[in-house]
């Protein structure tokens, strides 16, 4: 809705390096339902001139890293079979935040949940962390400066 997302701070720091190699595609999983929910492209830094009023206890507010901003590709309740062999082959749903994904994984993820047909087995294996490369390889990315 605010176009921001914050993690825990190791995760801002996977996510900080993940974004000044590469794009970025955050999958969302809410705990407990072994579906996925969402997905969104990672736009920007993690930096504290955004702030956000996360309405989570304190507890949890104070846990999370600076917020980032993103832009929402997709929003979907689907179950998917898709396994991930970076966390000990458990399915994609099952994972802590920041987990990566094998980008040919991820890309048929993500096509399931745009409900286009998955991309073909040559998919590009050049995983990015916590998701995928949100473009093809070679496409022009640019990381903000200063980060």
């Amino acid at each position: 809705e605010q176009g921001v997302w914050a993690t825990h701070r190791k995760g801002q720091a996977q996510l900080a390096r993940a974004y000044r190699a590469a794009p970025v595609v955050l999958l969302f999983s809410a705990v407990g339902t072994d579906r996925l929910q969402g997905c969104c492209r990672m736009e920007g830094m993690p930096t504290a001139d955004r702030q956000v009023a996360w309405g989570c206890s304190k507890r949890v507010t104070q846990a999370l890293g600076d917020c980032f901003p993103v832009s929402w590709e997709c929003f979907s309740d689907i179950s998917t079979e898709e396994l991930n062999p970076m966390n000990s082959g458990k399915p994609v749903t099952k994972c802590r935040d920041c987990q990566e994904l094998p980008a040919d994984v991820a890309l048929r993820v993500i096509a399931a949940m745009r409900g286009a047909p998955a991309p073909p087995p040559e998919a590009p294996q050049n995983g990015h962390h916590h998701a995928m490369p949100a473009e093809e390889p070679g496409s022009d990315h640019e990381p903000e400066e200063g980060g």
